[in-house]
């Protein structure tokens, strides 16, 4: 795997601000980076739909420390199976499965390979 990408995966991670959760703490992972996109992938591995209120995105660039985004996810959830994309260009569609980067808080940009 290219050492710049490792690097990149390091440091974006999903944070759960609570222990609170239904399902499995693992059902909700990263799936992809698309980096010519600006795309960042979730999936929901679990049986049942989660909720994204309780996690936070976390990022850092080679010259900033860890940032986690201030205002989470809102109410959006992913259906069990299901896919949430991250739009780091903030081009979402209006759609239940999307949000744009800018409304969940400050966040590492641009999504690059460092």
């Amino acid at each position: 795997m290219h050492l710049k990408f490792k690097q990149l995966i390091a440091t974006l991670a999903l944070v759960i601000t609570t222990s609170s959760l239904q399902g499995g703490v693992r059902d909700v992972q990263i799936k992809k980076v698309h980096f010519s996109s600006g795309i960042v992938t979730l999936v929901n591995l679990g049986s049942t739909t989660q909720s994204l209120s309780n996690y936070q995105l976390c990022t850092a660039d080679e010259n900033q420390v860890l940032i986690y985004s201030i205002f989470g996810f809102g109410s959006k959830s992913i259906l069990a199976g299901g896919e949430f994309f991250i739009h780091f260009n903030n081009d979402a569609p209006i759609a239940s499965d999307s949000i744009n980067v800018s409304s969940i808080g400050s966040v590492a940009t641009p999504l690059d390979r460092g």
